[in-house]
């Protein structure tokens, strides 16, 4: 009999944990995690601000999907409540075809997802590190060690793209190349799309009305000499641009907060995942040899020679992959002698080098 009672006992225990209780709030609002001594067991809350909901418990408030914030099962207080959820990120659309060789990727895969929309990724090299389901490998062969991973990788890739760099150019000479590489509605035109702008016949210009936009700016280090070449002599980072979008942006960095230029405010919001890989990309072959930082930060003070914000740039890496028109400019630019952007041919490769903290710390592994 004394066993029957403990088994019955037990149950209205476990089911006080998950079960509205009989009176107290159905359900409350507030901004951020809530606090312990708000609502009764079985209530739930809502967070307006990102959306995640939780139920109260006799252990605490936890995440519908039973992640615990603000309490753990355990009794210990977590580190953060942003620790304990992954940020959602967009749902990743299968690369589009290669307009250079004609093969096409597949949808991607490796995605796992949990009830509260975030996804995990394999090999994510900490649990405050932002996860983002993993790209479909790209389809160019750049024979790097990816059992590398953090600026060991990026390393060993800036070589192998640095070696196929065969033509040289001068800072002048960006905005014709440039406009080549982005010609409009055919490779022989004279008309162009310039950076920052949707490939669309109503969006094609002329280089009058354009100059050379530093997409790492010069007083953030995008104008110094690396190992013999400059980086502004790179037509890869200095992009023809609308004057008035080169003037509103200034020297900020990208991102979407205060002290920070969001490429998408110009009206394409693709420009932002194009502005992301163009930032890789010098980070990648010039970041080594002439201190360039990639970091979280938007502060700018004379010799600063950080860029960012790089949790926002991956972001926007994921949200915005590339379509058939930014791997077609990519491929005119390597026509031309002046290297080819690795994570255009093959975005997986920012996630061997960085997660939302800066540099991976652990392996990526991306299937």
């Amino acid at each position: 009999m004394k066993r029957k009672f403990l088994v019955l006992g037990l149950v209205a225990l476990l089911a006080s944990c998950t079960a509205p209780a009989a009176s107290g709030p159905a359900s409350i609002e507030g901004k951020g995690a809530p606090s312990a001594d708000i609502g009764t067991v079985g209530a739930v809350y809502t967070d307006t601000i990102s959306g995640v909901s939780y139920r109260k418990t006799i252990l605490g408030w936890v995440v519908i999907d039973q992640a615990v914030v603000g309490t753990s099962e355990s009794g210990q207080e977590p580190a953060s409540s942003q620790s304990s959820q992954s940020s959602a990120a967009s749902s990743q659309s299968g690369q589009t075809s290669n307009p250079s060789s004609g093969s096409a990727s597949s949808s991607q895969v490796g995605q796992t997802s949990n009830p509260s929309g975030s996804t995990s990724t394999p090999g994510s090299s900490s649990s405050s590190a932002t996860s983002y389901s993993p790209f479909t490998p790209g389809t160019y062969d750049w024979n790097v060690d990816t059992t590398l991973y953090g600026r060991n990788f990026m390393v060993a890739l800036a070589a192998k793209v640095n070696a196929t760099r065969t033509a040289t150019a001068t800072y002048s000479s960006c905005l014709s190349i440039g406009a080549r590489a982005a010609a409009y509605p055919n490779e022989n035109s004279n008309t162009f799309i310039p950076f920052y702008h949707e490939c669309k016949d109503s969006e094609k210009t002329t280089t009058s009305g354009c100059n050379r936009e530093h997409t790492w700016p010069n007083s953030r280090g995008g104008g110094d000499k690396a190992g013999g070449t400059n980086i502004e002599r790179d037509p890869i980072m200095v992009r023809p641009t609308i004057e008035k979008d080169n003037s509103n942006r200034g020297n900020d960095v990208y991102g979407d907060v205060n002290g920070s230029w969001d490429p998408a405010s110009i009206g394409y919001a693709g420009a932002r995942g194009e502005s992301a890989r163009v930032i890789f990309y010098v980070m990648c072959c010039y970041g080594e040899s002439n201190n360039l930082v990639l970091n979280n930060s938007t502060s700018y003070s004379s010799g600063t020679r950080n860029m960012g914000i790089l949790k926002t740039l991956l972001k926007w890496h994921h949200d915005y992959p590339p379509t058939d028109w930014e791997r077609t400019v990519c491929e005119r630019y390597a026509k031309m002698g002046h290297a080819r952007n690795a994570f255009v041919t093959n975005p997986e490769f920012a996630d061997y080098i960085w997660d939302s903290n800066g540099f991976r710390t652990t392996p990526y592994n991306l299937a």
